[in-house]
């Protein structure tokens, strides 16, 4: 684990081996393998992620708190090693599970004619 930037207290941009991070034992979050295989090609593609997955240092082992489908894909692709934001103000397991679960359900829902604006927006 490498500490980059610290971006506000105790949260950090840091590199991360994919083998050092931890998966909750509990991941109410499912994706369908189809997406799964997508999320893959796109991350194969571009060669990194470019959404961060959320991570905590806790008694010196790091924790997925979200992302751990993207991590999943990332080890898919072939890489080893993937940027994360490390909350290392030493959270507890409920403060855990509870941004577990925020960050699981707080999100917004795709309207799908402005999807299908922005499809007709693509030229090639």
């Amino acid at each position: 684990m490498e500490k980059l930037l610290e971006i506000h207290k105790d949260i950090w941009i840091a590199r991360a081996k994919i083998n050092e991070l931890r998966e909750q034992d509990i991941n109410p979050n499912t994706m369908p393998k189809t997406m799964f295989d997508q999320l893959t090609i796109n991350i194969k593609k571009r060669g990194t992620l470019e959404s961060l997955p959320f991570c905590a240092e806790v008694n010196g082992k790091y924790e997925i708190i979200s992302g751990h489908h993207r991590i999943r894909a990332a080890r898919a692709a072939g890489m080893d090693e993937v940027y994360i934001l490390l909350d290392t103000s030493g959270l507890s397991r409920d403060e855990i599970i509870a941004k577990q679960l925020a960050h699981n359900n707080i999100n917004g829902t795709v309207d799908p004619d402005l999807t299908l604006r922005l499809f007709e927006q693509i030229k090639d």
